[in-house]
């Protein structure tokens, strides 16, 4: 009877945590893949208003998703946004299970945390592609180590399959896979281990992203979407873009202090490194995939968003990475709530300070600045930045 309550635990407390706090989360960044999955179900193609083929989202997975239910259903985009994140958040912490039950991180523990961890509960409320990059990384590990484990053609269809999903979702994320394939594929040539198969799935990957810029020049004439596009060049990695990213890294820890606990993932593995092969064997490449990550954000700048949202993805990897090595200690109920409760209460104090959405049932702002919300939808006017952009909207109309 306790697992089966264990088993639903984090569903509960994701959806009502997180609907309650940030029923409407995030910036109107999302409008913009809103506006090409509108295009997608209208004309049947990717457009920008003036019906030039412009990628103008940085996500073609979430786009193109948006799209067809967009088409299938009649449900207006802002309401399919926060759906289609949300949604995508219940399948990662499904899939954290299954990638902690491969490492040996008790597994409740692990979708407890991820579920009530503060910027994965924001973003699932915030329309963008976040959570669905979440579940897609997790779905990569599990391919990956499932191939590794136990090489097979229908394991690396699976690992090709789970490689599509994640080199779509975000344009950046061919530097992070081939970073971590080519790093974990020289630990294995060096240790004389499974290098072969390292070297199948760098192949798989490099042809699925060399199929990717194929067609983007074929379709839109630009290797990368127009805001990716916009901030690379000469100065790309330039020494104030890491300056800008530590800064994004502290600020993020400061949102959410819970990050510290990361710090026990490198005490952890320091000692893991005497462990016997089989656990730093399965340790290793979650690291490597962290440490590409992490790197990649701090060189890239970070992002200008509130909530962490660049460091949402490695969250899971992270978790697991932080509690593998204490496994009966943590397996206790009492763990398992601490951390809840401490997740939850950093998130109150978020909602309070940072958040841009209402909490649920407070209508503070359109009390203060009234305007008609009958043509928007909920999630419009839920969003303090959005019901905003209503009176501005409903004042030229």
């Amino acid at each position: 009877m306790a697992w089966r309550v264990w088993t639903v635990v984090p569903y509960a407390l994701f959806l009502s945590v997180g609907g309650f706090l940030f029923p409407s989360a995030g910036r109107d960044d999302a409008f913009i893949t809103y506006w090409a999955a509108h295009a997608i179900a209208r004309f049947g193609e990717i457009v920008n208003y003036d019906g030039d083929r412009v990628e103008q989202s940085s996500s073609l997975l979430h786009t193109v998703i948006l799209g067809i239910l967009h088409a299938v259903t009649g449900v207006n985009l802002p309401t399919l946004g926060v759906t289609v994140s949300a949604g995508a958040a219940v399948i990662a912490i499904w899939l954290i299970g299954r990638l902690a039950d491969i490492i040996g991180t008790p597994r409740t523990l692990a979708q407890v945390h991820l579920a009530t961890a503060t910027p994965f509960l924001y973003w699932a409320f915030g329309g963008l592609e976040t959570t669905l990059n979440a579940g897609a990384v997790i779905a990569f590990l599990i391919a990956y180590y499932a191939y590794r484990l136990k090489p097979g053609r229908a394991r690396l269809l699976a690992f090709g399959a789970a490689t599509t999903v994640i080199l779509t979702v975000r344009p950046e994320t061919f530097l992070i896979v081939g970073g971590f394939l080519v790093a974990t594929g020289s630990i294995e040539i060096h240790l004389r281990r499974a290098w072969r198969e390292h070297l199948r799935m760098g192949a798989v990957a490099a042809s699925l992203t060399g199929m990717q810029f194929a067609w983007r020049w074929w379709y839109f004439g630009s290797l990368l979407p127009q805001p990716v596009a916009a901030k690379v060049g000469p100065q790309a990695f330039a020494l104030d873009r890491i300056a800008g990213g530590i800064t994004y890294a502290l600020t993020t820890v400061g949102q959410y202090p819970v990050a510290l606990l990361t710090l026990v993932m490198i005490v952890a593995f320091a000692r893991g490194i005497r462990r016997p092969d089989p656990i730093r064997s399965r340790m290793a490449p979650l690291a490597v995939f962290v440490a590409t990550y992490v790197l990649f954000v701090l060189t890239s700048g970070g992002d200008w968003m509130e909530g962490g949202r660049f460091f949402v993805p490695i969250l899971a990897p992270t978790i697991i990475l932080a509690f593998c090595w204490y496994g009966p200690v943590l397996t206790r109920d009492a763990v398992i709530i601490t951390i809840a409760v401490l997740n939850i209460l950093t998130s109150c104090l978020f909602a309070q300070v940072w958040s841009t959405s209402s909490v649920l049932g407070d209508r503070a702002s359109r009390d203060a600045f009234p305007t008609d919300t009958a043509p928007y939808s909920w999630f419009e006017a839920q969003n303090r930045t959005h019901y905003r952009d209503l009176i501005f909207l409903n004042a030229i109309r």
